[in-house]
C-alpha cells in the first residue's frame, strides 16, 4: 500500500473518530444526559411578580436574550419545567425558568414559595469546555475527512490521467499548497488564543432588580460583568444597595467628612475597574491632601435627575453626607421625562418602572414606580433579528467578529431608529401625548437627546427641561433639609456641538450648557464645567474609549482632579456647615 493510501484511510479513521466524539459531546450539550451537566445550587430567592420568583444565577450561566440555549432546573433533583417567555411564568408558573442575563426567574411545580417550601433547587447546563471540544472534533472531523477523500480521490485519479508523475514533479509545490489551510486553521486558533487571554468573557452579565421606591438596580453582591470586545473587559461586585462601589461605611471616624456622588452611567462607570473610578481616584486624593473623606456612589446607567433624586431619598440620604456632587449628563434632560424614555425603552408613559415627575399645567406631580410596569408596554411589530448559528458563539473570535462588523456596519443603530420610529407613531396616536410630540420628524429629524439642545424644540422637549429643572430644585431642598450641599459637575460633552443640522434646526449657542449652568444659576448651585477644565489640561479628546463614549481612566482621574481642584477653590462645600 502506498503511502497515499495509508494517509486516506488514515486521515478518514482519525476523522470518523473526531466526529463521533462531536456527536457524543453534542448529546450532551443538548440534554441527552442530564446528569452529567455541572449543577449549581440557589438560594436567596426574591418574588419578582406574580407566580415568579428570581435569584442571581452563578458566572458563566448561559442567557436567553442571546438566543436558544441548553440549561435546566431541577427541583429536589428532578428536572423540571422548560424556558418560557417571563410573562408565562408569572401567570403560569408549573416550574417554568428563563435564564436571562444573570438571573433566574422561576417558578415551583405547584406554585409555592421556594424560600419555605423545603425543596432543594438546582439549575445546570454543558459546560463550556465540552462545547468547544466538541467543536472542534466536528471541524477536525470533517477536515481530516475531507483531506482523507482528497487523497483518496488523487490516488485513483493518478494513473488515469498521469497525475502521479506530475505529483512527483510538483512535490514541493503541492506541499506548499497544502500548507495554505494548515496555516490559516493555525492562524484561527492563535487568534482565538489571544482574543481568550485579552476578554475572560463574551457573554455581558447584568443581573438586575426591581426596586419599588426607586426602579432598577443591581441585585445585591451580584456579579456584573461587561464587555464591548474592543476597549474593555470587566468584572465587578454590586454592594448590598446594588451599586458597583464598595460598601458604604454607615459610621465614619469623628471628624471625617462624607461625600456623596450621584449620577448616571459615568458614575456606574461599569467599563472601568473600581479602583479607578474617578469618586474612589477622588477620595484617594483628598485623603492625600490630608483631608478625611469618605466617597460614597450612587449611579446607574440611563438614570436622570429625578432618578438620582430617588437614590438620595432611599439610600444616601441616611449616610448623613456633608458634599453631594450631582454629575450632569447630556441626555439627563430626556431621562427626566417618561414620555421621552418611553420611546427609548417602549415603556407607557404613565406605567414606567422609575419614577418620574410629570407637569400637569404649571404644577409637577410625582410619578411612582409601577411594579406592574411590563403589562403596559408598547406593542412592537418589528421583528427581533434572527440569531443564527448560536452554536458558534463560544467562539471568541467569532463574538468578536460579529460585535466590529454590527459596529462599522451600523446595523443594530438601524434597528434601534425602526423601533424608535414605531413607539413615536403608538404615542402620536394617543390625544393625551399627540400634541406633545407634533412636529418631531423623527427618523429624519434630530435624537430624543439632540432635541433637547435644539432651538424652540417640540413641547415634549420644553416640557423635559422644566421637569429637570423642578427635579434639581427637589433634590436641592432636599441636600439642605440634610444640612449638606450640592455640587453640579458638568459632564465633559454638555457644550458639544452636535454632528447632524437636519430640518433647519439650530443649536443653542452653547448646547446644554446653556440649559444647565443657568439652571444651575437659578437655583443658586455651584457649577463644575468639566468641559473647560479638560480643555485646559489638553486631554478633551482622550478621554473617552474609541468605540464606547464612556470615560476610560485617563477620563475618570481627569474628572477627579478637576473636582479636587474645584473643592480646593472653594473649601467652604466641604468646610463647617
Amino acid at each position: 500500500m502506498t503511502r497515499l493510501a495509508r494517509a486516506s484511510l488514515g486521515l478518514a479513521a482519525v476523522g470518523g473518530v473526531l466526529l463521533c466524539i462531536s456527536l457524543l459531546l453534542r448529546d450532551h450539550r443538548g440534554g441527552g444526559d442530564l446528569r452529567v451537566w455541572t449543577k449549581h445550587h440557589l438560594t436567596e430567592f426574591t418574588p419578582e411578580n406574580g407566580l415568579a420568583f428570581r435569584t442571581v444565577l452563578p458566572a458563566g450561566a448561559p442567557s436567553a436574550h442571546l438566543g436558544p440555549i441548553s440549561a435546566a432546573l431541577f427541583e429536589d433533583g428532578v428536572p423540571v419545567g422548560h424556558e418560557a417567555p417571563h410573562d408565562e411564568i408569572r401567570g403560569e408558573g408549573g416550574g417554568l425558568f428563563s435564564f436571562w442575563n444573570g438571573t433566574l426567574y422561576l417558578s415551583t411545580t405547584d406554585n409555592t414559595d421556594p424560600r419555605t417550601n423545603g425543596r432543594r433547587y438546582e439549575v445546570a447546563w454543558p459546560s463550556p469546555f465540552a462545547t468547544a471540544v466538541e467543536w472542534a472534533s466536528r471541524t477536525f472531523g470533517y477536515g481530516a475527512l475531507g483531506l482523507g477523500g482528497l487523497a483518496w480521490c488523487l490516488l485513483v485519479l493518478a494513473p488515469i490521467v498521469g497525475l502521479g508523475r506530475l505529483l512527483r514533479r510538483h512535490r514541493r509545490l503541492v506541499l506548499k499548497f497544502m500548507l495554505v489551510p494548515a496555516s490559516l486553521l493555525v492562524a484561527l486558533l492563535c487568534a482565538e488564543g489571544w482574543l481568550r487571554l485579552r476578554y475572560a468573557f463574551a457573554d455581558n452579565v447584568w443581573p438586575t432588580r426591581l426596586d419599588p421606591t426607586v426602579g432598577f438596580v443591581f441585585q445585591p453582591h451580584a456579579t456584573v460583568r461587561w464587555t464591548n470586545l474592543r476597549d474593555f473587559c470587566v468584572e465587578q461586585n454590586a454592594n448590598s444597595l446594588g451599586f458597583l462601589d464598595d460598601e458604604p461605611v454607615r459610621d465614619l471616624a469623628p471628624g471625617r467628612r462624607r461625600i456623596v456622588v450621584l449620577g448616571d452611567s459615568f458614575v456606574e462607570a461599569v467599563q472601568v475597574p473600581l479602583a479607578t473610578k474617578f469618586h474612589i481616584v477622588l477620595e484617594r486624593s483628598l485623603e492625600a491632601r490630608g483631608q478625611s473623606v469618605a466617597v460614597d456612589a450612587f449611579g446607574r446607567s440611563g438614570c436622570g435627575t429625578t432618578d438620582e433624586l430617588a437614590f438620595y431619598e432611599q439610600f444616601a440620604s441616611s449616610l448623613h453626607p456633608d458634599l453631594v456632587i450631582l454629575l450632569f449628563i447630556n441626555n439627563d434632560i430626556a431621562n427626566n421625562s417618561s414620555l421621552l424614555e418611553s420611546i427609548r425603552y417602549a415603556w407607557n408613559p404613565a406605567h414606567t418602572p422609575k419614577q418620574f415627575f410629570v407637569k400637569v399645567g404649571d404644577t409637577f406631580r410625582r410619578l411612582a414606580v409601577d411594579v406592574d410596569w411590563n403589562k403596559h408596554t408598547i406593542p412592537s411589530d418589528v421583528p427581533a433579528a434572527p440569531n443564527r448559528a448560536s452554536w458558534w458563539r463560544w467562539s471568541r473570535l467569532y463574538r468578536w467578529v460579529q460585535t466590529n462588523l454590527g459596529s462599522a456596519t451600523g446595523s443594530a443603530v438601524q434597528s434601534t431608529y425602526d423601533l424608535y420610529a414605531e413607539r413615536l407613531a403608538w404615542l402620536r396616536r394617543e390625544p393625551q401625548w399627540r400634541d406633545a410630540l407634533a412636529g418631531w420628524n423623527w427618523p429624519d429629524d434630530m435624537d430624543i437627546d439632540s432635541m433637547t439642545a435644539c432651538v424652540d424644540p417640540p413641547r415634549a422637549f420644553l416640557d423635559a427641561r422644566d421637569l429637570t429643572e423642578h427635579a434639581l430644585r427637589e433634590l436641592r431642598d432636599r441636600v439642605r433639609s440634610d444640612n449638606a450641599r450640592l455640587l453640579v459637575v458638568g459632564c465633559h460633552h454638555l457644550g458639544s456641538p452636535s454632528t447632524g443640522q437636519l430640518w433647519h434646526r439650530k443649536f443653542l449657542p452653547r448646547c446644554w450648557l446653556d440649559i444647565v449652568e443657568p439652571m444651575c444659576a437659578r437655583l443658586d448651585l455651584p457649577f463644575l464645567d468639566l468641559r473647560a477644565d479638560f480643555e485646559k489640561r489638553g486631554v478633551l479628546d482622550k478621554v473617552t474609549f474609541s468605540s464606547d463614549g464612556h470615560w476610560n481612566a485617563l477620563g475618570h482621574a481627569s474628572a477627579a482632579a478637576a473636582i479636587d481642584e474645584y473643592l480646593q477653590q472653594h473649601p467652604d462645600l466641604l468646610g463647617p456647615h
